[in-house]
This record gives C-alpha cells, structure tokens and sequence, in this order.
C-alpha cells in the first residue's frame, strides 16, 4: 500500500473504505464506465472490477467522510435499479 500512497494522497485525507458487490448477469447491470462516472466524486474514489466468470461487479471505494460513502452506496444502489427495472428507487425515509 506505501507504493501506491503518493498516486492517491495528495490533498485527501481519505477516512472510509467501502466494497460492493453487485452480482447477476452483464446484462442486468449497470456498464462499468457508467459506474466509474457515477460514484467518481470531489469526496470519493472508486474501483471497478468483474467478477470472475462474469457474475458481476466488485466496486471498491475510498472516501474523505462516512456521509460521502453513504452517498456512494446511495449512488451505487440507484444506478443498479435502474439498470434492472429501467427506473429509478422510489426516495427511501431514513
């Protein structure tokens, strides 16, 4: 992990680690590039990999707060619903 410390550190101080998994066939999931441009902000890094034998995707992520990875697993959520229903989550409550 040392190597890779001065590609991601610069002015972040990232505090949380997320992963994902996001399985089920190609088709019914979101692209990955549309993942990459979703989850990809001011506050939050991610990673995209496919799972072997194509049953999905492992969706890796650093953030600077707890709030922008809740906003990531929001993101993340969102676009695989839509992905499989062609609409998007009704809002949920807290």
């Amino acid at each position: 992990g040392d190597g890779l410390a001065p590609a991601f550190a610069g002015s972040r101080n990232w505090q949380t680690v997320s992963n994902f998994l996001l399985l089920g066939p190609q088709d019914r999931l979101p692209d990955r590039e549309h993942l990459r441009r979703e989850l990809e902000t001011e506050d939050a890094l991610a990673g995209i990999s496919a799972l072997p034998g194509g049953m999905g995707w492992c969706v890796r992520c650093l953030s600077t707060n707890a709030r922008a990875a809740k906003q990531l697993a929001s993101t993340l959520f969102g676009s695989a619903v839509m992905a499989r229903f062609g609409t998007p989550p009704a809002p949920r409550r807290k």
